[in-house]
């Protein structure tokens, strides 16, 4: 059990001390304590760490972070690809350990870490000349980087119980990544830029459509190519460290295979010709594999200049292809294959500005299907969107009748209510003196029959014999249709089933006292006369055609002479 004992300085003050034994049950003791409930604190979290097997011995913390680093960094060299390594140890070199390198372990706190952040981001201007950066703030990935690696070898010594807890856990004050604008070449631009590249030509074509990147490419071998499949593998990623190529697997640690568009075959099946199979496909100088072009004077930045085209790099190709592949339809899951992503998740987010039509299409979608199946209703409970088509009067040229706005309903659901309508007035809704008017139309459209026509195909035929029956029922001696426009609407959608219409057009106007076999026939023929040019007093539309010629309601109407 720990104790607590007073002692008195060389100067004679007086302080406290705990002994107590540690898990090994050897009896060690604290000294140092201003105060008696200091000293009694000490105590308690001690027993309770050692019931919790959260106990560190204070001795374990004496040792300095630079201490901890070296170990850290072999262990990280061996699990890590050399381009990742390299920045670790960039990051370590330059930035953690000239401010911790020579700190204890636990002397490490939160606020120190915190300040060491905000210290690194910061730019510092000269007092005497304010044009003059004396030090220019890193940027958000260099101080995450640093901060990692300060944080991990922390968690080495957490875990090797020299530390109870990680001190550079939990800071707020992290930069965030700021996406850079992405620049995305289309199919034109992308030809342009290939044409210009020289002896790299193909290789700008297999970056841009195929989506690897460039280490990947560079990597590929004619056996890796499956040309007859039209597949090329990705096995080898070779990673260019400085001016030395380290060749090791992908980035995701697995092989893929990446689709080739036909049109690149060829192109590839060329640069393939008389090598051999572990050959290199886009090999550089001496069969080596080629190097990073020069970022300002290189052989790409030449052939974007030349092409004249927006600023882009090697790997923004890959970016162009994942680009060219949705506008192309290309499903999430297989983009996400041919590119190597670990998920389809992190395609989404990697690429979420490319699927804004996406979210359009959706709210199209959802307002279609609403508008299809649910009864919108307005707050006070009234349908918003009517059941039956709107009646309206309608006065022309001294006459009465109704309009039905029939938007949304089929031409027999707005018949039959402008007949039901017209029973009050004793007519038949359904006669040949029933009008359709269309939206922006030219002079009258007669007979519903024209636009339904348009509208409901096939179903028009249903639509003409019930007005057929209604017709006959009104003691006219038709054989079928409604009149001369709707036998040159028949014309105009069914062809030769014309002549079955336009007989039983002229019977419809004999009837009503109309003799036009000429003109009816020249319609029935395919002549070019329109229900707009008939309609003039001589002709056998005026009676119906002149009467609605400039009555134009908006959204197609069936209007009904009462």
């Amino acid at each position: 059990m720990a104790t607590v004992e007073p002692y008195s300085t060389q100067s004679g003050q007086k302080r406290y001390r705990v002994r107590y034994r540690k898990p090994d049950g050897k009896q060690t003791s604290k000294r140092g304590f201003r105060r008696k409930v200091d000293a009694e604190n000490f105590k308690s979290t001690v027993e309770v760490q050692k019931m919790t097997g959260d106990y560190v011995a204070p001795s374990l913390g004496r040792i300095t972070v630079g201490e901890l680093a070296p170990n850290w960094l072999v262990r990280k060299e061996s699990d890590l690809k050399p381009s990742t390594y390299k920045s670790i140890e960039t990051a370590w070199r330059i930035h953690v350990e000239p401010r911790w390198g020579g700190v204890r372990i636990a002397d490490v706190d939160l606020d120190s870490v915190e300040t060491w952040i905000s210290e690194m981001g910061r730019t510092i201007i000269d007092r005497n000349d304010s044009d003059k950066v004396v030090k220019k703030g890193s940027g958000a990935t260099v101080i995450i980087r640093a901060y990692g690696v300060l944080a991990g070898i922390l968690d080495t010594a957490v875990k090797s119980k020299r530390l109870a807890r990680n001190p550079a856990r939990g800071v707020e004050n992290l930069p965030k990544k700021k996406r850079k604008p992405r620049t995305y070449l289309t199919h034109e631009q992308v030809a342009l830029l290939a044409s210009k590249s020289g002896q790299h030509r193909v290789l700008v074509l297999v970056l841009a459509y195929c989506g690897i990147r460039w280490g990947e490419a560079i990597g590929l071998r004619v056996k890796d190519l499956d040309l007859l499949r039209k597949r090329l593998t990705v096995v080898e990623n070779a990673v260019q460290v400085n001016m030395e190529v380290h060749v090791g697997t992908p980035k995701s640690d697995d092989e893929r295979s990446v689709p080739i568009p036909a049109f690149i075959v060829t192109e590839l099946a060329r640069q393939c010709e008389g090598k051999g199979r572990s050959t290199l496909v886009f090999p550089g100088k001496n069969g080596e594999h080629l190097k990073r072009p020069i970022s300002h004077s290189g052989w790409f930045n030449k052939a974007v200049k030349a092409a004249d085209i927006p600023r882009v790099t090697p790997h923004d190709l890959r970016h162009t292809a994942a680009s060219l592949a949705i506008s192309a339809g290309v499903n999430v899951k297989a983009l996400q294959r041919m590119l190597g992503h670990a998920s389809a998740a992190m395609t989404l987010d990697t690429y979420a500005d490319l699927f804004d039509d996406d979210l359009d299409a959706v709210g199209e979608a959802l307002d279609k299907a609403a508008a299809a199946s649910v009864a919108k209703m307005w707050p006070d409970g009234r349908p918003a969107v009517p059941t039956s088509p709107k009646i309206v009067p309608l006065t022309s040229r001294g006459r009465s009748g109704a309009v039905a706005e029939t938007e949304g309903f089929e031409p027999p659901v707005a018949l039959a209510t402008l007949a039901f309508k017209a029973s009050a007035f004793g007519r038949s809704a359904t006669s040949p003196q029933t009008t359709m008017v269309a939206d922006g139309s030219e002079g009258a459209r007669s007979d519903f029959l024209i636009d339904a026509g348009e509208d409901f195909g096939d179903d028009l035929e249903l639509v003409c014999g019930e007005q057929v029956d209604e017709v006959a029922a009104d003691g006219l001696d038709v054989a079928g249709g409604g009149g001369f426009e709707a036998a040159h609407a028949f014309v105009g959608e069914f062809g030769e089933d014309a002549a079955t219409v336009l007989e039983a057009g002229v019977a419809a106007h004999h009837v009503l006292g109309f003799e036009a076999p000429d003109l009816m026939g020249e319609a029935a023929s395919g002549g070019e006369h329109t229900v707009g040019k008939l309609a003039h007093p001589q002709g056998a539309t005026g009676r119906f055609g002149q009467q609605h010629q400039n009555a134009v309601f908006g959204d197609t109407q069936v209007v009904v002479r009462l």
